[in-house]
């Protein structure tokens, strides 16, 4: 049986939510973003301020002066919540299976649909878009296509506003005159080592042989080629489960002391590890991600020996992979923490250090209890005392 996947995306989700409330925002360069006078980053742009050049996740002053007369709203993320969840419950009218890939974003799963909606599945998409727009006056765009992979490319070309089909079959042909950048997980290192390559469209990229791809990119070169001739086997997840919890912050002044980062860190960890134990799960994973003054941005990651969600362990490998990501006397405006490849807590414990492990597990239910009763601050490792913030306790 022929697969549907199609993939939804909120047209500038938090701003079309923010004009709801105030129509005057209507068709004027808005952003939801923070104060462009101190260091706020612009968290959703309408397209009227694209046109300026202003882009989601650039410093609100940098967006300022791109466009002088744009004008900042601070953002209701609670109202952004409930209208995620009202998009869900229209979609779930129709898709037998949604997943939430995002707080705007949705892959739905039709499969089989065809042989039950009048006309087919594209009209159907159609009609499902319509229908958020008249009830919740939100603008979206869909894509429709064989897998996920290839949804997602045509939801971009959509936008704004519309539904693309891309038919079974067509996919290599309708991808190939289009960029690189245009595949997902091709960011700018993966499109600069391309380019590198003579490669700038993902036709050519569809047909570069397999090791040459794997000299330049390793492992992930041809696994590349084959998404570039739009082949992807990945599953509409039921419910869309959580694949991964995180926290990040931003320094009020750029600084390079790897005292004040160590500490950022440690909080941060702590933050999503109490996270990860509220909703019963152990990472298998860890990312830490440093933003420099100059925007430049670097992540590193690595695997965990065995699945953790502890505070001591997981800060353990995220110092490790700091070390790696912040260079030394270069000013870092963001770092942030990302705890993946989430499974669930139940494991037995090992037979060596089995009484230690036992008085650890029973240690952090009561700090989550104090942290939930008095908040965060009223334990932490010593570490992230040094942040300024908290009283310093040591788990």
């Amino acid at each position: 049986m022929l697969r549907w996947i199609a993939h939804l995306d909120m047209d500038c989700f938090f701003v079309s939510v923010e004009r709801l409330l105030d129509p005057s925002l209507a068709g004027r360069p808005v952003v939801v973003g923070g104060d462009p006078g101190g260091r706020g980053v612009v968290a959703s742009a309408s397209y009227e301020a694209r046109r300026f050049g202003v882009r989601s996740a650039m410093a609100s002053r940098h967006a300022k002066q791109l466009c002088p007369h744009l004008i900042f709203v601070p953002g209701h993320h609670r109202l952004y919540g409930e209208h995620h969840r009202k998009v869900r419950t229209i979609l779930e009218r129709w898709a037998p299976v949604v997943e939430a890939a995002s707080i705007d974003e949705f892959y739905l799963d039709f499969t089989g649909c065809n042989l039950i909606y009048d006309g087919g599945v594209f009209p159907l998409l159609r009609r499902i878009r319509a229908r958020i727009a008249d009830e919740l006056g939100l603008p979206s765009s869909a894509g429709l296509a064989g897998n996920r992979l290839v949804a997602k490319i045509g939801s971009r070309l959509a936008k704004p506003a519309g539904v693309a089909w891309i038919p079974h079959g067509a996919e290599a042909d309708i991808l190939a005159p289009l960029p690189v950048r245009a595949l997902p997980g091709v960011g700018p290192v993966t499109a600069a080592a391309l380019q590198r390559l003579g490669v700038t469209s993902i036709g050519q990229l569809a047909s570069m042989p397999a090791n040459a791809l794997a000299a330049a990119l390793g492992s992930w070169g041809p696994d590349l080629a084959r998404r570039a001739r739009g082949e992807s086997d990945s599953p509409v997840g039921e419910g869309g489960e959580r694949k991964s919890v995180g926290h990040e912050t931003t320094f009020d002044e750029d600084t390079a002391d790897p005292v004040l980062l160590e500490a950022t860190l440690c909080r941060l960890v702590g933050k999503a590890a109490h996270r990860l134990r509220r909703t019963g799960m152990k990472a298998g994973g860890i990312t830490v991600k440093v933003r420099y003054a100059d925007f430049r941005t670097v992540t590193r990651s690595r695997a965990l020996p065995a699945g953790s969600d502890r505070d001591g362990d997981l800060l353990a490998a995220a110092r490790e992979l700091l070390l790696g990501a912040a260079g030394a006397r270069v000013r870092v405006r963001l770092i942030g923490i990302s705890l993946e490849r989430l499974r669930s807590s139940g494991e037995q414990l090992g037979l060596f250090g089995a009484a230690r492990d036992a008085r650890r597990a029973a240690l952090y239910p009561a700090v989550d209890r104090l942290r939930e009763k008095y908040g965060f601050g009223a334990l932490e490792l010593a570490t992230s005392s040094l942040h300024g913030r908290g009283n310093g306790g040591i788990i």
